[in-house]
């Protein structure tokens, strides 16, 4: 029983027992006719080799202690290491494993498992990839040649030697993915909740839990960001070392929190610590916002769904109603989610009531797009929504909100835009941009899990960033301040062809350019969406061009003119050059409506106020005069 090593290689064994041999460390039986093989007594076991023999299984959870493990060339089709954490070199090539997961192998340096023809699948990603010995050759690196079937490989990073090497090895297309699981596999975790405390007692169980609040925690060089949950729940994982968890880094200045600030100290991995928040109302505010989401694009002939989101960020529960204005020239009403208080042709109303600090609620709105020619390509077609009261609202501004859409025909289903549009004044940089990622699964299956990856630009301030809506339920992950996960667990999204309506899904989140945002600056934005182990598909790139405080340019076009002034419905353009195009802009910069080859243009569906008027000639001149809509 006090064995330590056992080298029996080569001896032709049909059999071996070392059941009783519980001291043993190191055990070599190689080259042997071994189609059985017991080691779950021997759980000081540090090296194991057992390579060419006839094992069709191996059973290795007892053995914690293993560094070095050799099982190639037996007739394997199961291999488990996930007990295994200290496992440094592992052979196991020329066997029948589908997959292999070495996720809990933190310690990994060494992988070999080549000639592996049945190998489809192997997870690599834990934390340790940069540790891996890949080139040389009295280093005795990674093999990962003759695998004809690998289909897919999960690794820490996209961007890693790791893949690089597996690709020059494998010599044929294998899919890479950061999100074969949806936490990183070897972290320390910060949990809690966030509730107010309206009643001036502090925060028990009692009290209101507040959802879509950011939370931060930095270990001074590094950052985790997420919101909470609809149950004011969050979850933040780290690495070692101490950690100050904050949040209070958007709420509006008429709160405080309690505690500032949590301090978490770890040592080592797999460590959980609580920080519960309280937030407290400091005075007696109203504000409310709100917003215009559209779930798909504008086709002629075709509905289209618009999420009004609207939220009170106030200090105090209300009651009141929502207005939504559409042009009906152009599009009529189908139906809505909510019970209509009023109706009309062009203008829909709902009536809400206790409304409490911090709650979003949504109300979805259906229209359908006039077909041609009424409605043609490339119009422009735009809605307001409006959240009452508006009086002693603490920003007034953002109790209304207008979008505007460009009709289009064809579309991708997996796309980004912003709702601003691709050009803002440099004076509406204090304004929010809205961003809104949609995604549809048209694959042959279900997705189980979908992540989708998108990385804010420097001219975007992280700190404003404010999450409004998405169709299913999500967490989110923000990774030193810019990169952003979206994380649908189990979301088992249909495919298009099984059930084409609910095969879309889609995220909305505001935020706003830097301070020091400059004219002539162009902020992009693009997603990576993943649906399960497959590639990611990426979407277009949006950009918004930052302009200066005329926002469309500088006047051109000599001898024109636009009338009258003040307006409630037609402005006439007088101009000695034949005009192309007659554009009306808000005064955020948002183009809202246009007309082409025409000296007139109704804009008695706008709101009262100010807007910017842009006649372009046939020639490229342009100019541009301030209107008043009465």
């Amino acid at each position: 029983t006090n064995l330590t090593n056992l080298d029996c290689r080569s001896n032709s064994l049909s059999s071996l027992d070392v059941s009783a041999n519980t001291n043993l460390t190191s055990l070599d039986c190689i080259l042997n006719s071994l189609s059985t093989l017991d080691v779950n007594a021997n759980v000081n076991l540090t090296s194991l080799s057992c390579s060419d023999n006839s094992l069709s299984s191996l059973d290795i959870n007892t053995n914690t202690e293993l560094i070095n493990m050799n099982c190639s060339g037996n007739p394997l089709f199961t291999l488990d290491v996930s007990n295994n954490p200290n496992i440094t070199t592992l052979h196991c090539n020329d066997t029948f494993i589908s997959t292999l997961d070495m996720s809990n192998n933190h310690d990994l340096t060494r992988v070999f498992c080549s000639n592996n023809t049945n190998l489809e699948y192997i997870n690599i990603k834990n934390g340790n990839n940069d540790n891996l010995i890949l080139y040389g050759i009295m280093t005795h690196p990674c093999e990962f040649d003759n695998l004809p079937n690998l289909q897919t490989v999960c690794v820490d990073e996209l961007d890693s030697n790791l893949i690089t090497a597996i690709t020059v090895q494998v010599e044929h297309s294998v899919t890479y993915t950061e999100y074969c699981s949806l936490t990183p596999e070897l972290c320390n975790q910060i949990n809690g909740t966030t509730n107010i405390d309206l009643t001036g007692d502090g925060c028990d169980t009692s009290e209101i839990p507040i959802a879509n609040v950011l939370i931060r925690t930095t270990n001074g060089s590094e950052s985790t960001l997420t919101f909470t949950q609809e149950d004011g729940s969050y979850q933040l994982y780290t690495n070692e070392g101490t950690f100050n968890t904050i949040t209070n880094i958007n709420l509006p200045s008429y709160y405080t929190m309690s505690p500032e600030s949590h301090t978490s100290v770890f040592e080592g991995f797999e460590n959980i610590d609580t920080a519960n928040f309280c937030i407290i109302p400091t005075e007696t505010i109203n504000d409310l916002n709100i917003n215009i989401t559209p779930l798909s694009v504008s086709r002629p002939g075709f509905d289209t769904t618009y999420r009004l989101v609207y939220r009170n960020i106030g200090t105090t529960t209300l009651s009141g109603s929502i207005e939504f204005e559409f042009v009906d020239d152009l599009q009529d009403f189908v139906s809505a989610s909510e019970t209509i208080v009023t109706e009309t042709s062009n203008t829909v109303s709902f009536a809400y009531e206790n409304l409490n600090p911090f709650e979003t609620r949504v109300i979805d709105v259906t229209l359908n797009t006039l077909a041609p020619p009424t409605v043609e390509i490339g119009d422009i077609i735009t809605m307001t929504a409006i959240i009452n009261p508006i009086i002693n609202d603490y920003t007034e501004i953002d109790n209304t909100y207008t979008l505007s859409e460009v009709v289009v025909d064809s579309f991708d289903p997996n796309d980004i835009h912003v709702l601003e549009g691709n050009q803002i004044r440099h004076n509406a940089c204090n304004n929010y941009l809205h961003y809104l990622i949609r995604f549809q699964n048209t694959g042959t299956t279900e997705a189980i899990n979908i992540v989708v990856a998108n990385e804010l630009d420097a001219n975007l301030d992280w700190n404003s960033i404010q999450f409004e809506t998405t169709s299913h339920s999500c967490r989110v992950n923000i990774i030193d301040d810019n990169d952003i996960e979206f994380i649908f667990e189990d979301i088992n999204l249909p495919d298009s062809t099984t059930d084409e309506p609910n095969s879309h899904g889609y995220i909305a989140y505001k935020i706003k350019p830097k301070t020091d945002i400059a004219v002539g600056d162009i902020i992009p934005n693009q997603a990576a969406i993943f649906f399960d182990y497959n590639a990611p598909i990426e979407t277009n790139i949006v950009t918004t061009e930052i302009l200066d405080d005329a926002g469309i340019g500088e006047n051109r076009l000599l001898d024109f003119s636009v009338y009258p002034i003040p307006t409630t419905d037609i402005l006439t353009i007088r101009a000695k050059t034949a005009i192309a195009q007659i554009e009306i802009y808000d005064n955020l910069g948002q183009l809202i409506l246009s007309q082409k080859k025409e000296k007139n243009i109704n804009i008695s569906n706008l709101t009262q106020g100010l807007y910017f008027c842009k006649v372009i000639a046939e020639n490229g001149d342009f100019g541009v005069e301030k209107i008043i809509k009465e």
